[in-house]
């Protein structure tokens, strides 16, 4: 699409970045269908990114309304790091009080997952590796833009002396959901299935681990 521009992340996209990801959360879909809670739910995925590396962030943008992005992270320990001592513990005495006072049996549900399960189901992560997610809505998927996004990220870890990066991505047991992945040069580093869901018609759900080495003969 020769009207959407790939360019770096700006401060004024924090916002778009923070609603594309609630309303594209759940496979696709808003989160709402198992969680209410935009705010935290976008604090975990985006925060980070935005207020601590914002210059590994890039969006894309049509005719000046981001339709989507790639967060990025150098260095994958203090991305962890800053998720459990400046998102999760500050927001555990919130998260408490309204698991009993305001979320509903889904809400709770999730949160469940997320805290006592989730972390079970995670599949390897490679050592010394920066990371990313990317997000776009809808009606711009199946175009390309996910791969010039990726394209775009690559060349800067290249520009940054970074030798390895992973990514995560969510698959059905018969729907490969990874091709993107494959044609950009990424391999499958470890998968794992995922109890919290299941599809429509009951198929399994598994959370992938895909990596590439920069620098490698098949760069796009």
């Amino acid at each position: 699409m020769s009207d959407v521009e790939v360019r770096k992340y700006r401060a004024q996209d924090r916002q778009s970045i923070r609603d594309i990801c609630c309303d594209t959360g759940f496979f696709g879909r808003p989160i709402e269908l198992v969680f209410r809670d935009r705010e935290l739910f976008a604090d975990l995925f985006t925060r980070y990114y935005t207020d601590e590396e914002p210059e590994s962030a890039f969006v894309a943008e049509c005719k000046g309304e981001v339709i989507g992005y790639l967060l990025g992270c150098k260095d994958s320990k203090k991305f962890r790091k800053y998720l459990i001592s400046k998102v999760i513990l500050p927001r555990l005495p919130e998260l408490i009080w309204r698991y009993f006072t305001w979320y509903d049996k889904r809400d709770r549900e999730y949160v469940r997952w997320l805290l006592f399960r989730s972390w079970k189901e995670m599949p390897k992560t490679p050592e010394n590796a920066a990371h990313f997610h990317f997000d776009l809505r809808k009606e711009y998927r199946g175009k390309g833009i996910g791969k010039r996004l990726l394209n775009r990220f690559i060349i800067y870890l290249k520009e940054n002396k970074v030798k390895r990066v992973y990514g995560g991505v969510l698959s059905f047991e018969r729907k490969r959901t990874e091709k993107l992945y494959r044609r950009v040069g990424f391999k499958i580093y470890d998968k794992k299935k995922v109890s919290m869901w299941k599809d429509e018609g009951g198929e399994k759900i598994f959370w992938l681990r895909v990596v590439k080495e920069i620098g490698e003969e098949n760069e796009p």
